[in-house]
């Protein structure tokens, strides 16, 4: 029995290695500075970010690095290897999809046509690559993000953003 226990503790302890999700490890603070995140992230609040974490699941905030040394948040919208796409419907929004499936998001705000990116409700088909992710800001009509910049390659995204419950609702 006690071999048992430690051979699954020994297993337990190199999960978490591997994996990089201790949350205790590493957290940093970050200033938001633009409206790209918005409501979610309001421009000029400021959050954690766990740098230890590596475990990216869609929908997650991540901090991560774009066009030179600059940072940013965004929202994974899609995985790698994954199809997205954004088409107009009939009320005029951009809706996402993700392998030919509409995502629910309700975090974002509505994409319409008369938003200044053409991208912001006309993208792809686009398949994300390997070791990479899609991400988007929440405000989608003035957010810069993976329609502009491509795929951001998991090397580049330093962490999860940590939300407080009470921004949460």
């Amino acid at each position: 029995m006690k071999k048992c226990l430690n051979a699954l503790l020994l297993v337990i302890i190199c999960l978490t290695l591997f994996t990089g999700c201790n949350v205790n490890r590493s957290i940093i603070y970050v200033k938001a500075k633009g409206p790209g995140m918005s409501p979610t992230i309001k421009k000029g609040s400021t959050f954690k970010v766990n740098l230890a974490c590596k475990c990216f699941e869609r929908g997650d905030i991540v901090l991560f690095r774009a066009e030179g040394s600059e940072t940013y948040f965004q929202r994974i919208i899609a995985l790698p290897n994954e199809k997205v796409e954004i088409k107009r419907n009939t009320k005029g929004e951009g809706i996402v999809t993700i392998n030919g499936k509409v995502l629910d998001e309700p975090y974002r705000r509505t994409l319409i046509e008369t938003s200044p990116h053409k991208k912001a409700i006309h993208f792809g088909p686009f398949v994300v690559p390997e070791n990479s992710y899609f991400l988007l800001g929440d405000e989608r009509d003035l957010a810069y993000d993976s329609r502009f910049w491509g795929a951001i390659e998991v090397d580049n995204i330093r962490g999860i953003v940590v939300i407080p419950k009470d921004e949460k609702e």
